[in-house]
């Protein structure tokens, strides 16, 4: 039964000894706070705590705070009636009916602050296991404040009646065995700790194995290129998607902690065009100055930017461009990757211009283009994450953005061409805008998605007759 009782404080504040030894009121209540949140968004989230394992269960008395509690009462219901979200309104409707708080002006406002607050939370757990990390601090403090209040009542029954302390102690174990604190629930905390040292540790790698973009303000909200991210790069033709992409692959070979070559794949521009492109860039200079240098001022410029020594062995560049003019499939390319892989020792990113000249593998062939892109873009994470290497993936836009009834061009995301599943499997998804009639050197860069931080605009100067955006 849920109760109705208590509305108070927004924000109550326990005292220090309700906190379990190590964890202060403050991290309690905010792992409260994240694990209603997650729940709020995503109900099936407790069903995956509950398969992860069946010791650890919530309910709403392992709540401190009075609304987290209500809350979570309420998740539950949802939850087991299948609810895959939950909609503010569903919840606002629920809690009117709880607590009349159409006729209760002050409790309306406060239940509409927390609300809100919980709505706005970004990424409010994180992943799954930082999830179940909260969720074992709530349970945590719960075992410990449900264990002292046992304890104070055994205290306080000794000071009145004086019984045998071998009875009292007795009972106090019987309580202990009622809040199940056995070696179960001590071994799925030691397993969660682990688990997430481990994930620590991990995320630390990739911290240091991310690559700058090169471009500050970009960096400010993707937070540079993270290896096993699919990055998704979109344009119209003629927008510059292939040189700016190339530009990012170019500022991370050129970055002097990069430590290995970054990988271009081009099924539309042979390497010799893409070379020249890349040395237009680093030289600052157009297609006609270039090709007035010499040979040697090309190696100079070249060495000087690209090259570096691998130890005893002859400089390697840090550029490396295939081109496949014609189908690509997954297998290929996880084989060219391998290989690239193989030769250089590592990889620091991957490049591919463009998704839609990439073809199935055979087992999709024959269904229909949504299927086989959407197959296609599925591989392409997979290869991300288990190469550990970020890929950045041009891709072509539809043509609605050039329709009469549309009332400006900005793209949004559902101008990804031919699949949806572009939109739902990519990381990050970037649109490339620029109206040349306007102003032909200056360009958008929307952030339409980001599924690790902030989305909106980034504003970037270029240089196209030098293939250099800035």
């Amino acid at each position: 039964m849920l109760n109705t009782t208590n509305t108070k404080c927004l924000e109550p504040k326990p005292a220090k000894d309700e906190s379990p030894k190590g964890l202060s009121s403050y991290e309690v209540l905010r792992a409260e706070q994240r694990v209603i949140a997650a729940l709020l968004h995503q109900p099936q989230l407790l069903a995956k705590l509950n398969q992860a394992d069946h010791e650890l269960k919530l309910t709403g008395d392992d709540f401190s705070n009075h609304y987290y509690r209500v809350l979570m009462t309420l998740v539950d219901e949802f939850a087991q009636k299948g609810f895959q979200r939950l909609d503010q309104d569903v919840i606002w409707n629920k809690l009117n009916m709880l607590f009349a708080l159409d006729s209760r002006k002050e409790d309306a406002d406060n239940w509409e602050n927390v609300l809100n607050v919980l709505w706005d939370m970004d990424e409010p757990a994180g992943d799954e296991l930082l999830f179940f990390e909260h969720c074992k601090t709530v349970a945590t403090a719960s075992l410990d404040r449900k264990l002292g209040k046992a304890l104070t009542e055994l205290s306080a029954e000794r000071a009145d009646k004086h019984p045998d302390p071998h009875l009292l102690l007795a009972k106090f174990c019987e309580a202990g065995e009622k809040l199940q604190v056995n070696a179960s629930t001590i071994k799925l905390i030691g397993d969660i700790e682990r688990a997430n040292m481990e994930y620590r540790a991990e995320k630390l790698a990739l911290v240091r194995l991310r690559c700058p973009t090169g471009f500050q303000q970009l960096d400010g909200k993707i937070n540079g290129f993270y290896p096993g991210r699919l990055y998704m790069l979109a344009a119209r033709p003629g927008m510059g998607k292939t040189t700016l992409g190339l530009n990012l692959m170019l500022n991370i070979a050129t970055n002097p902690n990069t430590n290995f070559p970054v990988l271009v794949i081009s099924l539309e521009l042979n390497a010799n065009q893409l070379w020249e492109w890349a040395l237009c860039k680093l030289a600052q200079r157009t297609a006609d100055q270039l090709d007035a240098l010499s040979v040697q001022d090309l190696n100079e410029i070249t060495t000087r930017t690209l090259r570096r020594q691998r130890g005893r062995d002859a400089p390697v560049s840090m550029l490396q461009i295939c081109h496949r003019l014609g189908g690509l499939t997954m297998y290929d390319l996880r084989g060219l990757i391998v290989k690239a892989v193989a030769s250089f020792g590592g990889l620091s990113a991957v490049m591919i211009d463009f998704v839609q000249l990439l073809e199935p593998n055979e087992q999709v062939q024959g269904v229909n283009r949504d299927r086989e892109l959407g197959a296609i873009v599925s591989e392409l994470k997979k290869m991300a994450q288990s190469f550990k290497l970020p890929f950045l993936v041009l891709s072509q836009l539809n043509r609605n953005i050039e329709s009469h009834r549309r009332r400006d061009s900005r793209p949004v995301l559902s101008d990804l061409r031919e699949s949806g599943r572009l939109e739902i499997t990519a990381d990050v998804v970037m649109l490339l805008h620029r109206q040349p009639e306007q102003d032909p050197n200056k360009a958008l860069l929307i952030i339409g998605k980001n599924r690790f931080g902030a989305t909106g605009d980034v504003q970037l100067s270029c240089q196209l007759d030098r293939y250099t955006f800035y």
